[in-house]
């Protein structure tokens, strides 16, 4: 492709760059933990267990790991609403704040509408602290995207859903949203608790007590990391966030497979080309994106922009239809998976707080793959796709705010 847009410093499809066969970036590292550590800064812990909680049964793993709560409950979340999801929540919550468990909420304003009317009140009036996510240097930009909810320091629940009604239901029905989640337990849940003290600090709270860090229990024998992604990345000079980082590291680890659910699928020219290669290279790649029911117009179009070439290498690319498909998952061969609140954006990628867990278990590995067999057939194939001026002008302004 020839076009060329300087503004966008490399993010529009349309830089997309041919990688060299010999490139770096398509050699799968000799250790992915030994990788991890080093190129993204996270340590892969061991002696977890990981479970799926899809769609609205998230609410119920939240409720009933919050009535086990005996020390604290944390949650941080972009998006908490009054409505049945809420008052699921909120009862367990009421109830252990109430009977003297430490409860911190922090939500974000941009996503919580009605949050501060309607469900503050009746937090603070059983106890619970309270606080809104403070941007640096009051950058309406970097939002706190986060979806986390950490109990006694030993059990967390993250993924891609928000408190609210879109998230309720199966997925298969246009206002109910298609969403992955993981309960995760074990060591790796205290990586879940420093990222939320981080923000909760930031938002004007105090450190959390000692008791809130103890070595969680071994609870299985699985790998998992936590990747805890912000702005705050680039302040030190680097050119990447640990997200970008980490998502490079898990293309760049694939032998044979690599699958990818993701709502905003805008990713830089750089992971483009990765996957390119990596198709044409012999992996199998597919791309689960979301169809005609989508939350952001723009975005969509945007996400087209990179599918004529992405086809052409051989990629196999599933719109959703549905329901907005709002999962951010990603299998990588028979054993590696990745889930959490992460978006294949720019603003996600490299201006928000977020975060996604990344484990190493065969079986994991199966349900996911098992579940995105089911979300194809719910989908339409693009096989014959066409990308217009609105795609990539939506795109380049994208990638340009983005860079900012």
């Amino acid at each position: 492709m020839t076009l060329v847009c300087a503004s966008c410093a490399g993010g529009c499809a349309a830089h997309i760059p041919a990688l060299p066969p010999d490139s770096s970036l398509l050699e799968p590292p000799e250790s992915f933990q030994r990788s991890l550590e080093q190129d993204v800064g996270v340590n892969l812990r061991r002696h977890n267990r990981v479970s799926l909680a899809e769609n609205g049964a998230v609410f119920d793993a939240i409720a009933a790991s919050i009535r086990r709560a005996r020390r604290s409950v944390n949650i941080v979340s972009f998006i908490w609403r009054p409505g049945r999801p809420s008052d699921q929540v909120l009862a367990p919550l009421l109830e252990r704040a109430r009977a003297g468990v430490a409860c911190r909420v922090l939500v974000d304003r941009m996503g919580s509408r009605r949050f501060d009317a309607e469900v503050r009140p009746k937090l603070e009036a059983a106890g619970c602290e309270v606080r809104y996510h403070q941007p640096r240097q009051d950058d309406v930009i970097e939002r706190n995207h986060r979806k986390i909810v950490v109990v006694d320091g030993a059990v967390a629940v993250t993924g891609g859903f928000g408190i609210w009604k879109s998230w309720e239901g199966g997925g298969r029905k246009r206002d109910e949203w298609r969403d992955s989640n993981a309960v995760v337990e074990g060591p790796v849940v205290r990586d879940l608790q420093r990222a939320f003290e981080v923000n909760w600090i930031q938002s004007g709270g105090l450190p959390l007590p000692p008791e809130d860090f103890k070595e969680p229990p071994r609870a299985g024998k699985t790998p998992a990391a936590f990747v805890a992604s912000s702005a705050a990345d680039l302040d030190a000079g680097d050119e990447q966030t640990r997200a970008e980082r980490a998502t490079e590291l898990l293309i760049r680890s694939a032998r044979k497979r690599i699958w990818i659910a993701n709502s905003y699928f805008v990713p830089s020219a750089q992971i483009l080309s990765m996957l390119a290669a990596k198709a044409r290279s012999g992996v199998d790649v597919r791309i689960l994106a979301p169809g005609p029911i989508h939350d952001w117009r723009s975005i969509r179009a945007a996400q087209r922009d990179g599918y004529p070439d992405l086809v052409a290498a051989g990629i196999q690319i599933y719109e959703y239809q549905p329901s907005m498909m709002h999962s951010k998952t990603m299998v990588v061969d028979s054993h590696l998976v990745a889930i959490g609140s992460t978006n294949l954006d720019p603003l996600s990628l490299r201006q928000m707080e977020e975060g996604s867990l990344v484990v190493e278990d065969p079986a994991l590995a199966r349900q996911l793959e098992a579940l995105l067999q089911e979300d194809f057939r719910w989908s339409r194939r693009v096989v014959r796709p066409r990308a217009g001026p609105f795609a990539w002008a939506s795109r380049a302004v994208l990638w340009l705010i983005g860079r900012l």
